[in-house]
């Protein structure tokens, strides 16, 4: 009797614990798919400057990303796959024009996500099938889950779809991604000066767009801290001393901002070229001047809108994520972005992307030197992190498993 009781029991710790794990599988696939379909996002917002829609769909070929962009002549639909890293499983064109009215749809028939294209009224239902876009019959039932776009004698409405949207769809998945992170956010516990401090610290370095302490190129460096010197000027004491040789179509300021710059921002000893090696490296220094010549055709500028987390990776080091408004030529873009700071006679920049993918835990902590993160005494446990979760949840199996009888 007391075998049984035993058996069955130990039964039911063997279920409890099995589904235990299936859970936590399914979480890391959850948290793994969110990541991923976020690298596929941005990467065809990169790769495609037409496309106006983007939805997480759940197509019969699999979770793909459904995009559709405007062409010369209608619409293409593509879909991503985010297996196998970003790139396009198929892709279906829509010719319009002919003064007939088309309206695109996605739909669901209870199971998979759909496109739904009406000519004229007449609807034809669109599937991924084995990663090829094929035609197949209407459903009997289905849903509009949202409508994409139409186009009416010549003239198309997008029904709120835009370019901006999509890369709001962009920023909401990291969102979500960054409550994966077991870093502590100091963000709330830093006074409002300090805060404005980091906030104009990275407001001068964002149109760096790209820089890696670690890993960078000084003249290509200094060829962005070249042309984007006025944004320094909110953190640099050194007057610019800025003006032009338009004869010659070289610029120069004064060596002493710039080099203000190179030590104090980045950690950088400054290199002064002779005069010779302008046309070989971009830029020399003469006379207190540095000479450069103009690189960027485009008009570009970043704001910087809000300081989202300060993540303490120890030793010193600060994980930063922000959002901001990167402007190229007239057109505005919303996009997360984050920095590598270090606290070190000041600030010290050891990385900045702009725009960019959220890294892995494991890269930031390489800045601090650092191969796995310790929380405080009184932070573990706490916080609404998968790692605490587990851990807690491994606590709770060990009671359950290995209890006294």
């Amino acid at each position: 009797m007391k075998n049984n009781e035993y058996n069955n029991g130990m039964r039911k710790k063997l279920f409890l614990l099995a589904e235990i794990c299936v859970i936590l599988f399914m979480s890391v696939i959850l948290v793994r798919a969110d990541e991923s379909l976020t690298a596929v996002l941005s990467y065809a917002l990169k790769n495609d400057s037409s496309l106006f829609f983007a939805y997480n769909a759940q197509l019969q070929g699999g979770k793909r990303l459904l995009t559709v962009s405007d062409t010369d002549t209608g619409f293409v639909a593509r879909a991503y796959d985010e297996e196998d890293g970003a790139e396009i499983c198929d892709e279906f064109d829509i010719v319009t024009g002919g003064g007939n009215s088309y309206r695109l749809s996605v739909i669901n028939d209870g199971t998979y996500d759909l496109l739904m294209l009406e000519t004229n009224s007449v609807k034809e239902c669109i599937s991924l099938l084995e990663d090829s876009f094929v035609r197949r019959d209407m459903p009997i039932e289905y849903k509009t889950v949202i409508r994409v776009a139409e186009e009416k004698k010549w003239v198309k409405e997008y029904f709120g779809n835009s370019r901006s949207a999509a890369y709001n769809l962009l920023n909401r998945m990291k969102e979500e991604q960054l409550k994966g992170y077991s870093f502590i956010d100091r963000c709330g516990s830093i006074d409002g000066v300090r805060l404005k401090t980091v906030k104009d610290f990275i407001a001068a370095s964002a149109d760096m767009m790209s820089y890696d302490s670690k890993n960078h190129d000084f003249d290509r460096t200094m060829k962005y801290i070249l042309n984007t010197n006025a944004n320094f000027q909110i953190i640099n004491p050194y007057e610019r001393g800025v003006y032009d040789n338009s004869y010659e179509g070289i610029r120069l300021v004064r060596a002493d901002y710039i080099d203000y710059i190179l030590k104090n921002v980045f950690g950088l000893e400054p290199q002064h070229p002779y005069i010779n090696e302008l046309t070989t490296r971009g830029f020399c220094v003469n006379d207190g001047y540095y000479n450069y010549v103009p690189s960027f055709g485009e008009n570009f500028s970043t704001e910087i809108r809000e300081i989202k987390k300060i993540y303490d990776v120890g030793n010193n080091v600060y994980f930063i994520v922000f959002t901001d408004i990167y402007t190229e030529n007239g057109y505005a873009v919303p996009e997360y972005s984050w920095a590598v700071l270090k606290e070190e006679n000041g600030l010290k920049l050891l990385r900045i992307e702009m725009g960019a993918e959220l890294p892995q835990e494991h890269e930031i902590m390489e800045y601090a030197g650092v191969n796995e993160y310790e929380k405080y005494a009184w932070e573990k446990n706490t916080g609404n992190n998968f790692l605490a979760k587990l851990k807690n949840l491994w606590y709770y199996i060990n009671r359950i498993m290995f209890k006294k009888r």
